[in-house]
């Protein structure tokens, strides 16, 4: 349609605006700043948009299409190519929507978890359907003339029939009292209880534990996440704030960059108000001399994130323990010296008592 190609003839413009104004911008440094990747991604994308439309003009001429053909490679089929590429575009907005690349990365998290899942089903899966297909066959071999049997050929009739079987009853796909129906009716009960144990089994205890298993999975990548994302933002800020360059932040350039939306970002990410700012930075400036080096803000809002772990208590513990065993000693020491005080007092007193009354 004739609006959806004046569509991407405005964003065709418009990527390519802004990556020209990137590369203006940044110079040398569009192939060397931290976002470098991103920036070599982008770049890729506008080219391929650009070849694209390339190839769109000279399959509009005509009389080039004819020649590009005759080379082995029609325009028409790097058309198709490319716009199955522009698919790609998908992972930019990742970048840029927060909860959607948390979604994207605990799915990618959380693959190994599954695999392991399906291999255990399949394990459970197999040695039942093995049980049923071997217990089928020997009741077929018996009533070989009987036509009552369909049933049972249907649903168990080979190993890889029954494992599916099993699979839809578990699944959802088939109702299982279909399934058992011809089980109970033909060959025991005993066969109906063992299905309903399997099928216990399977949902209450297995697909539970995987849930738990899963959600353990994706949250510990949705924290990983967050942290990667909070370090990459403090050390933006960190850049930011230093403006001169020496690797040190001063109170006074924290103090002019609170009203910087990603400072208030981070401090919001650390769950500190803006009014605590000056609190914050006697927290992180450990020498206490008016600076807060790159390794000291990092680390600070990296341990200041989230509820105290349980090697910070125990650090407390310990400081507290050194502490009061330094307090004893000076204690002890103090409690000495008073009395070697007392004792000498006394003796000099005890003298000049017996001097005086000797004269």
């Amino acid at each position: 349609p004739m609006a959806f190609s004046v569509l991407d003839w405005i964003f065709c413009v418009a990527f390519t605006a802004e990556l020209v104004v990137r590369i203006a911008a940044y110079r040398i440094r569009f192939v060397t700043m931290a976002g470098k990747w991103w920036n070599g991604f982008d770049a890729t994308l506008v080219t391929l948009q650009l070849l694209e439309k390339g190839i769109e003009l000279i399959a509009a001429g005509g009389g080039d299409t004819g020649s590009i053909r005759n080379s082995g490679f029609s325009a028409m089929r790097m058309l198709r190519i490319l716009r199955v590429i522009r698919i790609i575009r998908l992972v930019r907005v990742l970048r840029l929507i927060g909860e959607l690349r948390t979604i994207v990365i605990c799915i990618v998290g959380s693959m190994r978890s599954l695999m392991w899942t399906v291999i255990l089903l399949l394990l459970i899966i197999y040695i039942t359907a093995v049980y049923l297909t071997q217990t089928v066959s020997d009741y077929r071999l018996e009533v070989v003339n009987e036509m009552d049997s369909d049933n049972l050929e249907l649903y168990f009739g080979s190993l890889f029939r029954s494992g599916l079987t099993l699979y839809e009853a578990t699944s959802g796909g088939m109702s299982w009292d279909v399934a058992v129906t011809p089980l109970i009716q033909q060959i025991s009960p005993l066969l109906g209880v063992l299905f309903a144990l399997y099928i216990a089994f399977v949902l209450l205890a297995i697909m539970n534990v995987v849930t738990g298993v899963f959600v353990e999975s994706a949250m510990q990548t949705a924290k990983r996440d967050k942290d990667v994302y909070m370090v990459h933002n403090v050390r933006d800020v960190f850049r930011q704030v230093d403006k001169n360059g020496d690797g040190v932040m001063s109170w006074m350039e924290f103090q002019d960059s609170l009203n910087n939306p990603q400072m208030k970002e981070t401090l919001q990410l650390i769950d500190i108000d803006i009014g605590q700012a000056e609190e914050l930075f006697k927290l992180l400036d450990v020498d206490e001399n008016g600076t807060v080096t790159y390794d000291d803000f990092i680390d600070g809002c990296v341990r200041l994130r989230g509820p105290a772990k349980s090697l910070d208590l125990m650090t407390i513990m310990y400081e507290q323990r050194r502490l009061a065993k330094r307090y004893v000693g000076h204690l002890r020491a103090i409690e000495t010296q008073l009395q070697k005080f007392f004792s000498h007092r006394e003796d000099s007193s005890f003298q000049w008592m017996y001097h005086s009354e000797s004269a």
